[in-house]
């Protein structure tokens, strides 16, 4: 677009986000098996959960800001983790509404965890196009046997732990760069809370957090 009163020329253009696919692998060896570790990354970028139905055309699913990784490690015997997190920045389709998804599982010898964690968070138009509401929910299940929780060598444990807690943030952030930023501030106010569960539930039923001492 031409401006002659400065003899400039304005140039407007287009810029779309391309579909990456990245694969990491990693392998850590120590003074014996039991201290080989292996790991397995898999992140996807700006992919869309709509178009699968395109790889069946040779065309990769992508077009919709969606992004996921998937992290795997393994030490020979003994410990395994896998974790799963996805995010939409477009709930609806209309406005900036984002969703995210994690989910977590991890084995290791006398204990074991499994949990996720489900959240949301929008931009305050009205407030500012700087200033998002985020809040969610955390959820992990702890399962222990004849295991040291208390590290003392003494005392085992074994039984359930229930961690469940909420969460909501909202954030300002007014930087012109987010590597280098030059001015603006940032600014954020959490409060995480977790459920009254002795209000809830009887200590005494089985649905209670229970871990027993031996």
């Amino acid at each position: 677009i031409p401006n002659a009163a400065d003899s400039t020329v304005d140039i407007k253009y287009k810029v779309k986000e391309a579909f990456t696919l990245r694969g990491e692998g990693s392998l850590a060896i120590g003074r014996s098996l039991t201290d080989i570790m292996g790991g397995f990354n898999i992140s996807i970028n700006n992919f869309s959960i709509g178009n699968l139905g395109s790889i069946l055309q040779g065309k990769f699913p992508g077009g919709e800001a969606q992004t996921c990784v998937i992290k795997l490690e393994k030490r020979y015997k003994s410990y395994f983790n896998a974790l799963f997190q996805f995010s939409e920045p477009w709930l609806w389709g209309k406005k900036p509404q984002e969703l995210y998804l994690s989910a977590k599982i991890s084995l290791d010898e006398g204990q074991s965890s499994i949990g996720g964690r489900i959240g949301t968070g929008t931009k305050l138009t009205s407030w500012g196009e700087d200033v998002t509401l985020k809040y969610g929910l955390n959820y992990t299940l702890h399962m222990y046997e004849d295991h040291d929780l208390l590290e003392n060598g003494i005392d085992t444990e074994e039984g359930v732990l229930h961690d469940c807690t909420a969460h909501i943030s909202l954030a300002r952030d007014s930087t012109d760069s987010p590597i280098y930023p030059r001015e603006g501030s940032k600014l954020d106010v959490h409060v995480t809370a977790t459920p009254p569960w002795s209000l809830l539930f009887d200590q005494g039923s089985g649905g209670s957090s229970k871990v027993d001492l031996k």
